[in-house]
Formats: C-alpha cells, sequence, structure tokens
C-alpha cells in the first residue's frame, strides 16, 4: 500500500517541478548612471532599438543599465523598451542578447540613452 502512494508522490512531484521551469520567469533590472539627470517618460514606442554593433548619435546621453530576461525575444525587447521609456530613455542600445537555459528564456543586457533632440 505504501509503494504505490510513495510512486503518486514521487510522480507529483515531477509533475509540479515541471511547472516552474527555471529560467522563465520575466526578470530585470535597472541601474541608473545618474540621479542628476531625469528626463521626462517616453511612451515605449518612441523608443528606438539600436542592436549590437550599432552606436548612438554622438549627442546622446547614457542614463542606466538594463539587463533583463523573458521567455521570447520579442517579449524581452517590449519589457526593456518600456524600462527605458520610464526612465526618458530614447534609445535603447543592446550590447548583448542570446538565449538562455536551451531557448526556454531569452537574456537582454543593453543601455538606455537620452538626446534632447
Amino acid at each position: 500500500m505504501t509503494v504505490p502512494f510513495l510512486r503518486w508522490l514521487a510522480l507529483a512531484g515531477v509533475l509540479l517541478g515541471a511547472g516552474t521551469v527555471p529560467g522563465c520567469a520575466y526578470r530585470s533590472s535597472y541601474r541608473p548612471k545618474s540621479e542628476a539627470l531625469q528626463p521626462p517618460a517616453v511612451d515605449a514606442a518612441e523608443v528606438r532599438v539600436l542592436p549590437e554593433g550599432i552606436a548612438a548619435p554622438d549627442h546622446a546621453i547614457e542614463l542606466g543599465t538594463y539587463r533583463g530576461r523573458a521567455p521570447t525575444r520579442d517579449e524581452v525587447i517590449e519589457a526593456a523598451r518600456r524600462r527605458c521609456g520610464e526612465v526618458g530613455g530614447r534609445y535603447l542600445l543592446v550590447k548583448s542578447q542570446r538565449p538562455r537555459d536551451h531557448a526556454r528564456a531569452w537574456e537582454l543586457e543593453g543601455v538606455c540613452a537620452w538626446t534632447s533632440s
């Protein structure tokens, strides 16, 4: 009687554990470079995403560093755009973007930048 119960308990643990796949959670952090510059927030749609290797305009000022994780590539980019927009960034300079945990999640590291024009 106890053996079937232990098997059921082990199976339940496996099934419950499968629902919490590591790496699928949304996570993000933002570290401001300076508290002195605080431009007004902009809509996420106004934030231009510049891929790796593309430089920001010469007159752009770095606001801070963003790091995030999401289940898909598009979701991680949208989360970064929203956060950069909240702090007034007009540009998201992607420093690195890669799949993690066998493509169960995407990570992005970037810089939010602001320009006066």
